[in-house]
């Protein structure tokens, strides 16, 4: 488990983020979870088969994934079907999921600034963003085949990191 330093001697996290643009993907990341964990592997991946490759069985010396990401824009071009493969697979049938959503605002306006909580006042931020999960509320059931641990953003990522990190201990301690 990465969030103690006790644990520093084990393996990275592993994390993929599915998404055609690498750059968007980092820069979400690097802006919000990247300050949650000190040790990680981040593996942006923005093709379906290459995605569906990294899942294959672990081999010697790698560990196995522990954290999902699909962006939203990538969703309907293979992302609900990586995530469907993904739920019908007995190893990683529980998979911490999330799908993180760019709203329609932040690619209309050039300089997003979805972190900002002034930019997001300013712009109405909260209203877009629930405007952008509402396509994936039905994944959020847990019977869903596409089941999604939940929808992120910019703008939520500071109160979803603890669940986040609630999904994974129960997916390392109660799935192996």
């Amino acid at each position: 488990m990465k969030t103690s330093a006790y644990f520093i001697d084990d393996a990275p996290l592993q994390i993929l983020f599915f998404d055609k643009d690498s750059n968007s993907g980092r820069n979400f990341f690097n802006t919000g979870l990247g300050t949650a964990w000190f040790d990680y592997d981040l593996h942006l991946i923005g093709e379906l088969a290459e995605a569906i490759e990294f899942l294959q069985p672990v081999q010697k010396n790698r560990r196995a994934l522990d954290l999902l990401f699909i962006s939203n824009t990538v969703w309907f071009e293979g992302g609900e079907q990586l995530v469907t493969h993904i739920r019908a697979s007995q190893d990683l049938a529980k998979l911490p999921i999330y799908c993180v959503a760019s709203c329609s605002h932040k690619l209309i306006v050039n300089e997003a600034n979805c972190t900002n909580m002034d930019w997001r006042q300013a712009t109405n931020c909260d209203l877009y963003a629930k405007h952008a999960a509402q396509p994936f509320e039905p994944n959020l059931q847990a019977g869903h085949p596409a089941h999604l641990h939940g929808v992120l953003c910019g703008n939520n990522i500071n109160e979803e990191v603890t669940n986040i990190i609630n999904t994974m201990n129960e997916y390392w301690f109660n799935t192996k």
